[in-house]
């Protein structure tokens, strides 16, 4: 289980519960984790040996995958605060003694990192971390011990740190050398690479700016590893298994040429550079700092095949190349328009080319609409702290309209709970504006990617008369009579009236 959560390809979202299920077997473990309640009085470490802390699972849940259980979130959070007291405490005494969980130290700032600090803070430890923030950039870089360094990550990106580039430089042992590779040495690779980014069409003002700006504060999403995914003979292949029973010829065989349309850190562009090794991939998106995120993870994974633009949408039309396979999934409801934006990705598809789309649901996105009419009548900002506090009173309401939203994966992290409940604009629709879409832009629809199995045996059963799935008549009434259908998104296919 530990190899599964710190290597690639796994669906470690649904690891995380059988993980904490099995650590909890350990009694001392347990009995910590069973004691993190959000009316328990303050619980003392004083008497534990923290050594217990550097276990390997726990450590690779941390390193591995974002902490999506309430209790675990406490039982870290208080942790946390104790070791940053007991780190300033020995600083005072003038001793440079660890804590004896170093493993568990720089897991627990990995996790923080990755989860963007939504944990949160009390005034006490914004005292204590300012203390050891100056002793360590009051003494020579040299000197200062990994586990100051780890303490300060779990609160703070390290890269905001006072001449960090000599940290970057330094000799270190594991495991503070991956966390120094994690908070600086990354970061300055992307902020290089911010610099070298080639534009291919300007951002307009307007909702594009404001889009743009968003996910320059806020990258999302943050992937560590790619899921596991079959490398495919060609995009027909795929297509196929999609959908066994069409019928049409698709181009780009073996080196498709694929756009990824707002292809924000990556994920997506590295899926179909795995896919499809002899692609020509062009990812575009509004925000230097999600291209630069998804640039170095793409050469870091030796994915040479994706070339990333800054770019909107609107403004592609006099782009001079043609696709086989244009990405759009998630991106049209962020923008302005989206039948204008759709428009103009319809100009720059091959004849026989595809369209890969996703569209918010009105139906499934309920729930997401309670959550930003809460937040709209409260005024958080969408600043890290506003998150932090939005994110603290969502999981203290027992209004049970918000519960879907603080049950959801995506609530854990802030570029996650961000782009979720926050977003600065957002476009919900149903199948039947589907439809008038696709009528409009004169595109044939060839079906739905269900993120449930059970769903397409469902709608089998129900429609027995359209085995290919085809009817947004039937898919209608079936949103209606299942309303999570299409909980992330409406996802589907779609390619030129012939």
């Amino acid at each position: 289980m530990t190899n599964a959560l710190i290597s690639g390809g796994s669906d470690k979202p649904y690891m995380v519960h059988a993980v904490i299920s099995a650590l909890t077997q350990e009694r001392l473990f347990g009995e910590l984790y069973q004691r993190m309640t959000l009316d328990a009085p303050e619980v003392s470490f004083d008497n534990i040996d923290l050594s217990i802390l550097n276990d390997r699972l726990l450590v690779g849940l941390l390193r591995g995958a974002l902490v999506t259980d309430r209790q675990m979130e406490l039982l870290l959070t208080a942790l946390r605060r104790h070791l940053l007291g007991k780190m300033v405490e020995s600083i005072g005494m003038g001793s440079s003694a660890g804590l004896g969980c170093d493993e568990f130290l720089a897991a627990l700032a990995t996790q923080c990192f990755d989860n963007e600090y939504i944990f949160s803070i009390t005034d006490q430890e914004l005292s204590w971390l300012k203390i050891l923030v100056d002793q360590v950039e009051g003494i020579a870089a040299e000197t200062v011990l990994g586990a100051w360094l780890a303490m300060i990550g779990a609160y703070m990106p390290l890269c905001r740190l006072r001449d960090v580039a000599d940290f970057s430089e330094r000799r270190w042992s594991m495991p503070w050398d991956s966390l120094i590779g994690l908070q600086i040495r990354d970061l300055m690779m992307e902020d290089s690479i911010k610099k070298t980014l080639g534009v291919i069409a300007e951002v307009r003002e307007g909702v594009s700016e404001t889009v743009r700006k968003q996910y320059e504060e806020n990258p999302f999403p943050r992937w560590v590893d790619l899921p596991g995914v079959a490398r495919e003979d060609s995009l027909q292949a795929y297509v196929r298994g999609l959908f066994p029973a069409a019928t049409f010829a698709i181009g780009g065989q073996n080196a498709p040429d694929i756009l990824v349309a707002g292809c924000g850190t990556g994920l997506i562009p590295a899926l179909f550079a795995r896919q499809f090794p002899k692609a020509r991939i062009l990812a575009m998106d509004l925000s230097r700092s999600s291209l630069a995120y998804g640039k170095r993870k793409a050469d870091q994974l030796g994915l040479n095949g994706i070339e990333f633009l800054q770019g909107d949408i609107l403004a592609l039309g006099g782009l001079g190349r043609r696709f086989d396979l244009i990405n759009c999934f998630g991106v049209l409801h962020h923008t302005a328009d989206i039948v204008e934006s759709w428009r103009v990705l319809c100009g720059l598809l091959k004849p026989d080319g595809l369209m890969q789309i996703g569209l918010y649901s009105k139906i499934a996105r309920q729930s997401v609409a309670v959550v930003r009419s809460y937040i709209a009548a409260r005024d958080y900002p969408s600043t890290l702290k506003g998150l932090r506090k939005c994110w603290q009173d969502l999981m203290l309401s027992d209004d049970p309209q918000l519960k879907p939203i603080v049950n959801s994966w995506s609530f854990y992290s802030a570029s996650n709970f961000r782009d979720l409940a926050f977003h600065v604009h957002e476009i919900y629709i149903t199948i039947p504006q589907l439809k008038q879409m696709l009528d409009e832009l004169d595109l044939d629809f060839i079906g739905f990617e269900l993120d449930y199995p059970e769903s397409k045996s469902l709608y089998r059963i129900e429609y027995p008369d359209d085995p290919e799935m085809t009817s947004l008549g039937n898919w209608e009434i079936f949103e209606n009579r299942h309303p999570i259908t299409f909980e992330n998104c409406y996802k589907f296919w779609v390619r030129r009236n012939v």
